[in-house]
């Protein structure tokens, strides 16, 4: 048995809450809660431009001997893996009205490659269960990088669209995976387009903000664009970007020209959040909130040892959570709310006196706590007689006769 360690004096100030909520549904809603989300992005490097292309298709004009310098150098482009760390800053509320806009920030975190980045992107996913009313880059947020940040909405194919699954951060919406052809004159065309940070230069990309709405009961999530769970070239990627992997100068001569050409062969890179990344960023619970009352049905005489079973009706029906039952200060049981949202609890008595019994419906964020009213229960023991006091019979007032004194007998001559 558990004392109970609060007085009914609380329920004052939560029903006061209740009311606040049922007048002005604003004020309960809850301010942006603030955290950090580990991510990481394992990413795969793609020759660029390709060997194979230039191998296998070389253009007509690159002499065979001029070919036999280039093979080894394009060969040296090879796949290659990494992994990058992130730390996604998120702030969103955890519970908030029906119907009502609220705010959710998502920010990616610092980081820093060991070549010169370019043409970068990268992808949050839409929330689902609402409705995107706004977004926005929140200035000032961005560091380190080359070029204008820029907030687009696409679809699966990278294109834009007004119903995109998709929020892509990128720089004019340049990316690894629109960069130009090759164009066969080995000069790297394209390659400075878009968001780029230096080698080795720690860069974070700005912060959005996602304005949003949704109905009574939606659950509403952010999260990034996940892709597969190995991360392949294509447009599904949580992030992607070049990367320069080497510059080659080329000054030969043949035998009636000479040529003096600049390759430059780098890596299309590909990533994929794994970990954490691919489960939500912040999760937002969408329903209103209700002042609950709790009532209490016992029978009020108990013999020692029976079973008494106690019901608590708690309204309106929350369908869940707990009600706790109470002699006096004493917390004798607990019981769920079942889908008729009532509690029972059967309790033998082994004291026999009056019993005080109430129940206390615990609430959650969305269904306020309550207390009943108190229920006294007289228990007796078995075979005791009890004897209640006869009442006395009533009295009737004795009044005494008014001492008229003096002034009486004055009255009684003026009469007289």
């Amino acid at each position: 048995m558990t004392t109970r360690r609060f007085g009914t004096a609380l329920a004052i100030p939560v029903l006061a809450a209740g009311l606040l909520t049922t007048l002005s549904p604003a004020a309960s809603a809850q301010e942006g809660q603030t955290r950090e989300v580990p991510v990481t992005h394992a990413c795969v490097g793609v020759p660029y431009p390709n060997p194979d292309e230039v191998l296998q298709d070389p253009p007509s004009w690159i002499p065979t001997e001029l070919l036999g310098i280039l093979r080894p150098l394009i060969q040296t482009a090879t796949f290659n893996t990494s992994e990058i760390s992130d730390n996604v800053t998120v702030t969103a509320p955890e519970r908030v009205e029906p119907g009502e806009e609220f705010t959710v920030r998502l920010q990616p975190g610092a980081m820093s490659r060991d070549r010169e980045v370019s043409r970068l992107s990268y992808d949050f996913r839409v929330p689902t269960d609402a409705t995107l009313i706004d977004y926005q880059i929140v200035s000032g947020t961005a560091q380190g990088l080359r070029g204008t940040p820029t907030l687009t909405r696409v679809n699966a194919a990278g294109q834009q669209s007004e119903t995109g699954e998709f929020l892509r951060l990128s720089g004019g919406d340049a990316t690894v995976n629109n960069r130009p052809a090759w164009d066969r004159t080995l000069d790297g065309g394209g390659w400075g387009d878009g968001l780029g940070a230096p080698e080795n230069g720690q860069f974070r990309l700005p912060a959005i903000d996602l304005t949003l709405t949704a109905e009574d009961g939606a659950t509403v999530t952010t999260g990034l664009r996940t892709g597969p769970a190995a991360p392949a070239a294509g447009p599904d990627a949580s992030m992607g970007f070049l990367t320069e992997y080497r510059t080659y100068s080329i000054n030969e001569s043949f035998w009636i020209w000479s040529i003096d050409l600049e390759a430059t062969v780098g890596h299309a890179n590909y990533c994929s959040a794994t970990g954490l990344g691919r489960q939500a960023l912040s999760t937002t619970q969408v329903h209103g909130v209700y002042q609950t009352a709790t009532e209490i049905d016992v029978q009020l005489e108990a013999l020692t040892g029976d079973e008494v079973r106690i019901t608590a009706d708690v309204t309106p029906n929350p369908g869940r959570g707990t009600v706790e039952f109470y002699d006096g200060e004493d917390l004798i049981g607990t019981s769920t709310v079942g889908e008729d949202g009532t509690a029972e609890l059967v309790w033998r008595f082994r004291d026999p006196g009056t019993h005080p019994i109430t129940a206390r419906y615990v609430g959650d964020a969305e269904y306020l706590s309550s207390e009943s009213d108190t229920r006294t229960v007289g228990v007796t023991v078995p075979g005791e007689l009890v004897i209640e006091p006869e009442p006395e019979e009533p009295v009737d007032p004795d009044f005494p006769e008014p001492d008229t004194g003096l002034l009486g007998s004055l009255m009684g001559s003026l009469g007289s």
